[in-house]
């Protein structure tokens, strides 16, 4: 029987406590945040109920409806993501820079000639970012109390004739983790040596999920908007983690250091369809509403551990090195349904102010395999997340052609409130600007997300929490041309 094995992080998040694995990448797939254009980051995100303008079309494909003519859009982005660490009394700072695609799109949008009734329909293809992985962090001190060979000690003497291969197995093989017979138990020197050794570990994360959108939309008498969209969503995450533990002061017998690495890839693809209407009862007044199918995910992970043994120079014991074998899995997982309510006010020629409301439940994710149930991990998801409240507003204000923006987010922390991440809430903050005219457009969009979370490097009953506090920064411009 397979068992995935993936590493403890989240996506835009880093996940507190290490369960059975793999609720991580079920958080990990389900949990967006909007690039899109350079307008919907300064506005906030706050989209569903303006329209035309490309994210819409992941947001509320309704918005495809507004659009009064043809146009293209492309939006280059800058990302960084900014991570201070505070562990065992010790601060750290990490950055990580990534230039990436935010969007690009095509709308085709064809008059009906009518007065009233079907006035128009559009059809678009494109491509929206929906979260970047982009991510390092450093986290180091002296550990007085355990070692992460105490946590592989455990693990092994509750099943000591079958050690996983990808863990307590290399530890064995490089003698950090040797066998007593008298006592038919596992042990490590540094349980004997009284710990105080330094404790290091790194992570670092690459890839992104980004949405090929494929729309379809029609205006009907300028009051009723409805729309689709087919969504294709590509998944890429890579995660190295280094963890080291060495004697520096030389106080230990026998033991120097460890190293023990491990490397995560994980490829995916997977399908929605989402649904939308926006209303206009009135003029300055615009309703909308948007349901999101769950994504169907196909996603194959390839997982890899190593360890390297060091030994005092007088105990004449050559480095060891050991190797997993390639875990190669290919599984399932189904994200949760979401749920968008909108609201915008159109101020005339002056501006406007919008605003989203999005209902999420992550306990609903579910992973599935032919070859494997997933029953425990699926019961994880259920107990570890709950439906969450997030909200969205932002405002334009218009100067002839030039157009300032302004937006907040809030996304709530997806856990409940027995574990300890459950107030890692996210707030996103937003600014931009824009220039326009009857055949061209360029906007400039800016976000900062804050979020502080507490990190294990195994388990908590164990180790102190490393509080990690993230500060990701995006800018983005969007060129396009309305034919």
């Amino acid at each position: 029987m397979k068992r995935i094995n993936v590493i403890l992080i989240s996506l835009l998040i880093i996940t507190s406590i290490v369960h059975a694995q793999n609720e991580v990448d079920a958080l990990r797939y389900s949990r967006y945040v909007n690039v899109g254009t350079a307008r919907s980051v300064g506005l906030g995100g706050a989209i569903g109920a303006l329209g035309a303008d490309f994210s819409s079309l992941s947001v509320n494909p309704a918005g495809i409806a507004l659009y009064r003519g043809s146009e293209i859009t492309v939006s280059p982005s800058l990302y960084w993501d900014n991570t201070i660490s505070d562990f065992l009394g010790n601060s750290y700072e990490e950055s990580k820079y990534n230039f990436n695609l935010g969007n690009f799109g095509f709308i085709s949008t064809y008059d009906l000639n009518r007065e009233t009734g079907w006035i128009s329909t559009s059809f678009g293809i494109g491509y929206n970012r929906r979260a970047n992985f982009n991510r390092s962090i450093l986290m180091s001190g002296v550990n007085q109390d355990n070692s992460l060979l105490d946590n592989f000690t455990d693990v092994a003497n509750s099943n000591p004739n079958n050690l996983n291969l990808f863990y307590e197995q290399l530890a064995y093989d490089v003698y950090l983790l040797p066998f007593d017979t008298a006592t038919n138990e596992y042990w490590n020197d540094l349980q004997n040596a009284g710990y105080g050794q330094h404790q290091r570990r790194t992570l670092n994360s690459v890839g992104s999920i980004g949405e090929y959108t494929f729309s379809f939309g029609a205006n009907y008498n300028h009051r009723l908007y409805l729309g689709a969209t087919f969504g294709i969503q590509r998944v890429r995450f890579e995660q190295d983690i280094i963890h080291n533990e060495q004697d520096l002061d030389n106080t230990m017998v026998f033991f120097d250091k460890f190293i023990f690495r491990e490397n995560l890839s994980t490829r995916g693809t997977g399908y929605t369809l989402k649904i939308g209407a926006i209303a206009r009862p009135v003029d300055i007044l615009r309703i909308g509403f948007s349901y999101h199918l769950p994504v169907f995910y196909i996603i194959n992970d390839r997982f890899t551990t190593e360890m390297e043994g060091f030994y005092d120079p007088e105990e004449d014991i050559e480095p060891r090195i050991a190797y997993s074998p390639l875990g190669d899995y290919d599984y399932k997982l189904k994200t949760p349904a979401s749920f968008v309510g909108s609201l915008a006010l159109t101020l005339g020629n002056f501006g406007l102010i919008s605003m989203d409301y999005e209902r999420t439940n992550y306990s609903k994710a579910k992973l599935n395999s032919s070859e494997y149930d997933f029953f425990d991990e699926n019961s994880t998801i259920k107990d570890l997340y709950k439906a969450v409240n997030n909200f969205r507003v932002g405002g334009e204000f218009r100067m002839g052609a030039a157009y300032l923006r302004g937006g907040y987010a809030f996304s709530q922390s997806p856990y409940v409130s027995s574990e300890p991440n459950t107030n890692a809430n996210m707030n996103i903050f937003s600014a931009g600007f824009g220039m326009r005219s009857r055949f061209m457009f360029v906007d400039f969009g800016y976000s900062l997300s804050n979020i502080e979370e507490v990190y294990y490097m195994y388990i908590p009953q164990m180790v102190n929490g490393s509080k990690n506090k993230s500060s990701v920064n995006n800018m983005i411009v969007t060129v396009g041309y309305k034919f």
